[in-house]
């Protein structure tokens, strides 16, 4: 079960960028050129204090990310925190478990996946983000799909990221308006 909170304490967190090491050498009849690139490495560390707003534990992270990661790896940052919103939606208005909602019947065709991908970095961060900062989505939206918006029932469509399409059902919009 997730506890929602008012942000108050996090990890700390480092990103680090390097580059690495190349020698080039080139030989013509005179002359021996070599040229050498030095690896450079840069870190950033940065510490923030903020609980999280959804509270999940470390492999229901995990498992959200690896969903992510099947659902919307190759989409961009907003879109991840797009679906990661979805599936908290989900969550926070059924009052069901991360994995009840990632394996209910019919509802994600890759969940039969989940527990055996490695989840992309940035599917983490995305999923890190909602969890410390919030959905990105009101709570009414709970469908995605890629390609186009849902039809049937009483589904509007909320938005496009990308290639996926966000949608919410009217009776559920109008329960939390």
């Amino acid at each position: 079960p997730i506890e929602v909170q008012k942000p108050v304490a996090f990890e700390s967190t480092s990103f680090e960028e390097t580059t690495s090491a190349c020698t080039n050498t080139s030989t013509n009849s005179s002359t021996t050129l070599t040229t050498t690139m030095t690896e450079t490495t840069t870190s950033t560390s940065y510490t923030e204090t903020k609980k999280p707003i959804i509270r999940l534990s470390a492999s229901e992270i995990k498992m959200l990310s690896a969903l992510v990661t099947l659902e919307a790896g190759s989409e961009g940052y907003e879109c991840q925190k797009g679906v990661a919103s979805v599936v908290i939606n989900r969550m926070l208005t059924s009052g069901s478990s991360l994995s009840s909602v990632i394996y209910a019947k019919g509802q994600f065709s890759v969940a039969g996946r989940v527990s055996s991908t490695k989840p992309f970095e940035i599917s983490t961060k995305a999923v890190n983000d909602v969890v410390y900062n919030g959905t990105t989505l009101p709570i009414y939206v709970t469908y995605f799909r890629a390609g186009r918006y849902h039809t049937w029932g009483d589904q509007v469509a909320y938005t496009r990221m990308d290639h996926t399409y966000f949608s919410y059902s009217k009776s559920l919009k109008n329960k939390y308006s």
